[in-house]
């Protein structure tokens, strides 16, 4: 993206704290320089090129040395800047600006001390996780300043004496989920011991709590459960709690904790719990289907991942998951719904939950296909209905993959009105194929309409002479 001429990144400090980040800090640093006045590089005793590589992009570098706070090392470099808004990045992580103009004019207003971001979390098995994270504030108003030893958070902003927005058009790339990254660095250990410190300070904040539990490992899972449960009672009784980002996450990692144990029930009572205060997170809505689904509740499974869907969904500002991954992994998951349903002969709700999937796979066209054929065969006609509301659903192409298949058949079961309006519609679609034209007429005829039969007929033998249906019709009719 090129920076506007007239962007106003004198009033943007890139502030950083960092150690041994030689590896990455050059990326991270070549995607901000472009946007802000100066940049503020903290160091709290690296032993690598981190100090040359941030001086050769012409940082600042402060030397801090390391005291088990990282709230401590943040506000360092907030004293270290002289620029009126503050940009908070870590070594591991890249700015994307999509919206110059919406950057711009969040340094340049008064009404909001801060905003949050979307952080795109990358994974090493494809997935890609993302979080509003607060990174662009004011450093001079009162309060802005860092508290708490791990995942430390901005005071006012914390509290709620400040208002604060999401700004659309800027994210943050981040790889510190990296296998090779986690390996690199003794997180798991410092994290552990940090945020035992922060519960010790700051025992009646719902944050510390929620931090404590993030930090532990699988085989402290029961302490795990019990510092979340201490943060959500904590949240319960804070003010604003329901719009707490930090709340949601702790639900939903609640209900994955449950459904990795093996216990569906489990699993989808976390949901739940969680879904009653926060009913349109599309995580908690995907993890709740896929916990019926393991319970082999069909209808719940069909309908949570039907609602991981829907526009309210889509637009839950609280997602940890890419709002496309969640959609991709419901409709895989109501495709399953439905063929488990297909094969279990419940043909209309197996072919709505394949509806309701979507234009995704030629799977889906294929076991349609063969189950409408088999509805037919069966003489189930009161299921046809719903089969052709599942064709339809397909999409444009694959629809007329089969429509006029399933048109042949409807006619041939004597279903001439439901064929006549599929046959009609495939003409106007593809007025050259001289098939549509024999089976309007076979329906014509059976309406009662000789006259209108033999002129589709001839129109049939126009297109495509010696037609070995027309042909042979038309002899008959004489």
């Amino acid at each position: 993206m090129t920076v506007p001429a007239d962007f106003p990144k004198d009033r943007i400090s890139l502030c950083m704290i960092v150690k041994n980040e030689a590896e990455r800090l050059g990326r991270c640093l070549a995607s901000a320089a472009p946007w802000v006045g100066e940049m503020v590089v903290v160091d709290t005793g690296s032993t690598d090129d981190t100090v040359a590589i941030a001086a050769a992009f012409g940082a600042k570098v402060v030397h801090f040395p390391w005291i088990d706070d990282f709230s401590a090392a943040r506000n360092a470099s907030l004293e270290a800047a002289t620029r009126p808004w503050a940009l908070i990045l870590d070594g591991d992580e890249e700015l994307e600006v999509e919206s110059p103009a919406a950057l711009a004019t969040a340094v340049t207003q008064s009404r909001y001390a801060g905003f949050s971001f979307f952080q795109r979390n990358l994974s090493d098995d494809g997935f890609e996780t993302r979080a509003p994270v607060f990174r662009l504030f004011e450093r001079a108003r009162p309060g802005m300043r860092y508290r708490g030893e791990l995942h430390e958070q901005i005071g006012a902003a914390a509290d709620g004496q400040v208002e604060t927005a999401t700004l659309p058009g800027v994210s943050l790339r981040h790889e510190g989920y990296l296998a090779d990254v986690v390996a690199s660095r003794a997180k798991p250990e410092r994290n552990e011991r940090l945020a035992r410190k922060l519960v010790v300070s700051r025992p009646d904040d719902p944050h510390a709590w929620y931090v404590l539990g993030l930090s532990l490992t699988p085989d402290k899972a029961e302490e795990r459960r019990a510092a979340f449960e201490r943060a959500i009672a904590l949240f319960g009784a804070s003010r604003g709690a329901a719009d707490e980002a930090y709340l949601a996450h702790i639900f939903i990692l609640q209900t994955q904790d449950a459904g990795r144990s093996g216990d569906a029930a489990s699993a989808a009572a976390a949901a739940e719990r969680g879904l009653a205060r926060f009913p349109h997170s599309p995580d908690l809505l995907l993890v709740r289907a896929s916990a019926h689904l393991k319970a082999q509740d069909m209808d719940g499974a069909a309908a949570a991942f039907a609602a991981c869907l829907t526009p309210d969904a889509r637009a839950f500002p609280l997602s940890e998951i890419n709002a496309g991954e969640v959609a991709r992994l419901a409709r895989a998951g109501l495709r399953i719904v439905g063929r488990l349903r297909l094969g279990a002969g419940e043909i209309p709700a197996g072919m709505a939950a394949l509806a309701a999937a979507g234009d995704e796979t030629a799977s889906d066209l294929e076991a349609l296909d063969g189950w409408f054929s088999q509805l037919l065969e069966d003489q189930r006609f009161d299921d046809v209905e719903t089969a052709l509301a599942a064709g339809l659903a397909l999409g444009a192409k694959r629809w007329q993959a089969v429509r006029k298949r399933w048109a042949i058949a409807l006619a041939l079961a004597g279903f001439r009105e439901v064929a006549l309006h599929l046959l009609l519609a495939a003409r106007d679609e593809t007025p050259e194929d001289a098939d549509l034209y024999y089976w309007i007429g076979f329906c014509a005829l059976e309406g009662s309409q000789p006259d209108d039969a033999r002129i589709l007929w001839e129109t049939c033998l126009n297109l495509a002479p010696g037609h070995p249906l027309a042909a042979p019709a038309l002899a008959l009719l004489g």
